[in-house]
């Protein structure tokens, strides 16, 4: 695994989530879609800034939720309402 660690590069999800690696991401981005016609890494990286800001929107939001409720609903097993 160390060896994996080593050879492997950071992410660009995970460049996004320290939030201040913004150029590291984007050449990251570069180097995944390389010779892509017409790829655009400013939408790209944009789209990716906003997925982790709602993710951890809602992992705060269902941190307040207790484990228990997934097996609420109509028959105590559904999760639908």
């Amino acid at each position: 695994m160390f060896v994996i660690y080593l050879v492997l590069p950071e992410s660009p999800a995970w460049y996004a989530t320290t939030g201040n690696k913004e150029a590291a991401g984007k050449r990251m981005l570069l180097r995944l879609y390389k010779g892509v016609e017409g790829y655009d890494v400013e939408h790209q990286w944009d789209v990716l800034v906003h997925t982790v800001r709602y993710e951890e929107q809602v992992a705060r939001e269902n941190k307040t939720q207790a484990w228990y409720n997934i097996f609420r609903g109509t028959n105590g097993v559904s999760t639908t309402g």
